[in-house]
């Protein structure tokens, strides 16, 4: 599995309790799949809040373009890992 970092986001936290960093990675890997002979490209995304807490989602889609379009949204949004799964869920 290939990891690229894609960006950061710095969020401040409400009632002046500071500041939170996130990092998103698209994430690439060669799958195989049953009905297929070849190996197919799948991209997933990673996001790390402040190197404590991550949440990984991979296989969401075979078009790398849109995988980009997506990782880039979620940053300008500032999706934190736990959010990751809601949000997604909404895209597929």
């Amino acid at each position: 599995m290939k990891k690229q970092f894609r960006g950061s986001a710095v969020l401040e936290l409400e009632n002046d309790s500071g500041i939170m960093k996130l990092d998103y990675y698209l994430l690439e890997e060669d799958k195989k799949f049953e009905e297929q002979n070849n190996l197919m490209k799948t991209y997933g995304i990673e996001i790390v809040k402040c190197d404590d807490e991550r949440e990984v989602v991979r296989d969401i889609t075979v078009n790398k373009d849109e995988a980009n379009i997506l990782v880039e949204k979620l940053r300008e949004l500032g999706v934190t890992p736990m959010h990751l799964y809601d949000v997604l869920e909404n895209f597929i």
